[in-house]
């Protein structure tokens, strides 16, 4: 431990000794360094921890597919859901989801809105608290009792200012009033963005026999203990029943669940090993030229290095002191990295699309620091034994 110190101290004073190659070095690595700790924080946020829903582990998409036309994740008709409710034993919640524009009045100029209607047991299925008032209630998704709405926060800051006092207040969306029930916290946007407020949806009783007009998007939430595999062989059972009774309506739909997070994080996956192996290319090339200014360094030290020998040095020992030094400069470039990451995710929560969930909460945590690390040690190894 003691030969480690006096390595560490020796290796600072090297690096201290040509500040301006030092510099070059340490920005070079932050460069590269930051490239690969950016990807690995967005992936991270992304595709390991997208929602954080108290029900995630049990969290479904619900599809109707036509396996005859090599079609996996069709929508599902109403009537189909009503009968899916009824049926299922798997199942806990099945709770739709159907995007719709409002046109809001008062309060400023009329404005149209993207919102999304929804199951009253939507917020219930995902486990969602609000930030302000009380979300849908079992029954308001019915006729007559479905002129409610919860807003998004950020709306509710832009539209509303905010307003404390919000719920409760009846605002106009088609010149129908709609009662305030509550605001969601921020960073809440499902589903696909979550548009700006959340209206119930209604399944009137003459959808309920509409088995072949497919229009829904639904989730799932599976009871405790129910595995996918057990889900969906049921619903395959019910599905063939349902084609039975209606063959004039069904064609051929057989309705399965996926997993939420894995459908979600679909296109992130595919994007994220290609931006990654770019990151780690990018990396390599830094490690490269910082090997080639260190090789440089390490020849104008030959007499350093024979004096040392003579003196009983051995190979292995200078050998040592030089991998030390290349991972003090490793870790301060790792260091500056993380400022330079840092920058690059505020830019990728900016422009990042609603439909990337997860990216808002990008950021430096735990998992992050250790991985850059990890990277800065290796990347200090390497560029040792390139040089």
């Amino acid at each position: 431990m003691q030969t480690l110190w006096q390595d560490l101290r020796y290796g600072a004073r090297m690096l201290l000794k040509k500040p301006g190659s030092t510099l070059i070095a340490a920005l070079a690595i932050a460069l590269g360094i930051a490239s690969v700790t950016t990807n690995f924080s967005a992936a991270d946020a992304t595709m390991a921890r997208p929602f954080s829903f108290p029900n995630q582990e049990r969290l479904m998409m619900l599809f109707e597919g036509i396996p005859a036309t090599g079609i996996t994740r069709g929508s599902v008709s109403p009537g189909n859901v009503i009968a899916l409710r009824e049926q299922s034993r798997t199942l806990q919640e099945v709770a739709v989801m159907r995007n719709r524009d409002y046109i809001l009045t008062g309060d400023g100029p009329p404005e149209r809105y993207m919102s999304y209607g929804v199951s009253a047991a939507f917020f219930d299925a995902l486990g969602a608290q609000p930030q302000l008032g009380r979300t849908f209630r079992s029954g308001e998704d019915e006729e007559g009792n479905a002129q409610v709405v919860v807003l998004r926060h950020a709306f509710w800051q832009t539209r509303f200012g905010g307003d404390p006092k919000i719920v409760g207040k009846r605002i106009m969306l088609d010149d129908k009033p709609f009662e305030v029930m509550g605001v969601m916290p921020k960073g809440f946007a499902f589903p696909y963005g979550g548009g700006e407020m959340w209206a119930p949806f209604v399944i009137e009783p003459r959808m309920r026999q509409d088995h072949g007009n497919h229009y829904l998007r639904a989730i799932a939430q599976l009871k405790p203990g129910a595995t996918i595999e057990q889900v969906n062989d049921e619903l395959g059972a019910i599905s063939g029943r349902i084609q039975r009774q209606f063959p004039d309506q069904e064609t051929g739909h057989i309705a399965h669940v996926e997993d939420l997070n894995k459908y979600f994080t679909r296109g992130a996956r595919t994007a994220m090993p290609a931006l990654i192996g770019s990151a780690i290319f990018v990396l390599l090339i830094a490690c490269s030229n910082v090997a080639n200014l260190l090789l440089a360094r390490a020849a104008t030290r030959k007499k350093e290095f024979a004096i040392r020998a003579a003196i009983g040095a051995s190979r292995t020992r200078i050998l040592q002191q030089l991998l030390v030094e290349s991972v003090v400069l490793a870790l301060v470039g790792g260091g500056l990295s993380l400022l330079v990451a840092r920058w690059c995710l505020d830019l990728l929560i900016r422009f990042a699309p609603d439909t990337l969930h997860g990216m808002s909460d990008a950021g430096i945590g735990g998992r992050v620091l250790v991985f850059t690390f990890g990277v800065s040690v290796l990347t200090g190894l390497f560029f040792c034994i390139a040089s």
